[in-house]
């Protein structure tokens, strides 16, 4: 083999092996981020559970506790750690701050095959129920950590899709809102500096 053809040779190699990396590191990017979404996806419906569970009329504040810390210690001897009452309690205020509708007695009723899905049973409601009132997570659980200390509705929103649009890592969205990026630029004549010096 000639000089040339060994150096087109490796010229090839060079470029099939820059074209399969890539290959595997976005694969591997989709993978982590279909992890992280599916982490939130299930930490909003365990907190739609524990919501729900409470809402049976029982008293919440003692209640709750109890069956928190119960639950807590169950989940944490079948799947091990990361299901503090801490955890638990952050699951039920994540949804309650992104639930699109308050659970009632009439979340049945609204559903076009109302009388079919109760017969079902509770999880096949359940199922049809989440589905149709889930909003779109496409930002990690602890993005959400943040954002949903957010009290006011429009800043949350404008965060999380300046957040998605931007790439804002979880440190950054931290910065942003703790420099109250939202309430500087609603005030602000010149938006475009605004949002120029937050991407600094």
């Amino acid at each position: 083999m000639t000089q040339k053809n060994e150096i087109q040779e490796t010229a090839r190699m060079d470029v099939l092996y820059e074209r399969i990396s890539d290959l595997i590191e976005q694969a591997r990017r989709r993978v982590m981020t279909s992890v992280n979404i599916a982490e939130v996806y299930t930490k909003y419906s365990i907190g739609q559970y524990i919501v729900e569970d409470e809402q049976q009329g029982n008293a919440r504040a003692e209640y709750g506790k109890q069956v928190l810390k119960e639950l807590s210690v169950r989940l944490t001897e079948r799947f091990g750690d990361g299901w503090s009452e801490e955890t638990l309690k952050k699951c039920r205020f994540f949804y309650n701050v992104y639930s699109k509708s308050q659970i009632g007695s009439t979340v049945l009723t609204e559903l076009p095959n109302a009388k079919n899905v109760q017969q079902c049973g509770p999880n096949s409601a359940t199922l049809s129920r989440n589905y149709a009132e889930t909003p779109n997570f496409t930002l990690s659980w602890s993005h959400y950590l943040i954002l949903m200390r957010v009290e006011n509705p429009d800043a949350r929103s404008f965060y999380e899709i300046e957040c998605a649009q931007q790439q804002w890592s979880v440190r950054q969205l931290s910065r942003q809102v703790g420099s109250s990026l939202y309430e500087r630029l609603a005030l602000s004549r010149n938006k475009d500096e605004v949002m120029r010096l937050a991407h600094d």
